[in-house]
């Protein structure tokens, strides 16, 4: 028996609102030659037995009896052990495929064999199906190279949306997936597919109906930043440091003013100057996770000495870096109305302690005085 040349992957957890429509959407689908694959995270209500209504010998149930999270790499990393397909096609349990998605996409991947990946646009639905002007979708068109669409994602923004996207699997088997991270799972994906220099391309075909519900917004206009995607942003920013064209980190760092001195030969100095970049940007995140790598360098006489001599880059220019930083003085000013400044200071102070306290006993006793205070 030939294998389906697509695998779908839809998680769900108590959709049962939607779920049936996205089944049925995908199972409508002109092009018929994949599989289905759905994991069930644990739902509490009835999604279950809506995906185990269809008979339908194209998909495949996986049952989990622990709410992992929605949306997390693991979730996906289970998905992908059953996968069989050349192309992967990711979806949502609440959105709506047109009939002619997968096909559409799979015409342009089988002729483009050097596309890691593709997507579209999209419409906006609300929770009655009905179509609605929600927003702008502003996607790009034609080929994009990893220059062209990094310093979006280097910001932790993305014009590449998840439902639309189909990834030739042998490129995403050598992905980034973060297990944990649910926020960023996506965008650290298309980010490090980019940075290794995949190619990616945007179809002009409205291909989905993205639904638009109060569970999957509400999160997006409280005024403050989601926690979630405070703290995973740290470790999301040292993604791009995959990146190694001296030509791409001159031109997404020119703020940077050691990048003029990289040579052909300096690859190693890359993530050096994705660092400082973060530390110099407006993204807090971004910035902590800077600090935490410069705050290595600088411990290691080897490549401290190294950063001297290449760069004239030692103590005194990364604490210029971090007593300037724009990024901390803006978080502390927007984020001082929600809770007290020192509260805000004792937590970032704790969640970068938790990153580079080495192991003796001052840095522990500091570590346990922050904890009881």
């Amino acid at each position: 028996m030939n294998k389906p040349l697509v695998s779908v992957f839809i998680s769900y957890y108590n959709d049962a609102k939607f779920l049936r429509k996205s089944i049925e959407s995908v199972l409508a689908q002109n092009f018929c030659d994949f599989q289905l694959i759905l994991l069930n995270h644990a739902s509490t209500d009835n999604s279950r037995e809506i995906a185990h209504s269809f008979n339908d010998k194209r998909i495949i149930h996986i049952d989990k009896r622990h709410n992992a999270g929605a949306g997390c790499g693991l979730l996906l990393r289970d998905m992908l052990a059953h996968a069989t397909g050349r192309y992967i096609k990711f979806f949502c349990a609440d959105d709506v495929m047109r009939p002619n998605c997968i096909g559409t996409l799979v015409d342009f991947m089988e002729r483009n064999a050097d596309c890691a990946m593709v997507c579209s646009r999209m419409d906006f639905i609300d929770h009655l199906g009905r179509s609605i002007n929600y927003k702008n979708v502003a996607c790009g068109g034609g080929d994009l190279t990893a220059r062209d669409i990094m310093r979006q994602l280097m910001r932790g923004e993305t014009s590449i949306y998840y439902p639309t996207v189909m990834v030739r699997r042998s490129a995403l088997e050598h992905a980034y997936i973060d297990d944990s991270a649910i926020t960023t799972l996506d965008i650290g994906m298309w980010c490090d597919l980019l940075s290794r220099g995949g190619r990616m391309h945007y179809l002009d075909d409205k291909l989905v109906s993205y639904r638009i519900h109060d569970a999957n917004v509400s999160r997006m206009f409280d005024g403050r930043m989601d926690p979630r995607l405070f703290f995973e942003r740290i470790p999301y920013s040292a993604i791009i440091n995959n990146i190694t064209d001296i030509e791409t980190v001159r031109d997404l760092c020119s703020d940077v003013p050691y990048v003029a001195k990289l040579g052909p030969r300096d690859k190693k100095y890359i993530p050096f100057i994705f660092a400082v970049h973060n530390m110099k940007g407006d993204d807090i995140s971004a910035a902590i996770s800077g600090y935490i790598y410069l705050h290595g360098l600088m411990n290691m006489p080897r490549m401290r000495d190294a950063l001297i001599r290449r760069f004239g880059f030692s103590v005194r220019e990364f604490r210029d870096l971090y007593v300037n930083s724009h990024a901390f003085n803006k978080y502390l000013q927007n984020a001082a109305k929600y809770i007290g400044a020192g509260t805000l200071l004792k937590l970032i102070l704790r969640r970068i302690l938790h990153f580079i306290a080495p192991k003796n006993w001052r840095w522990n006793l500091f570590r346990q005085t922050m904890n009881k205070s």
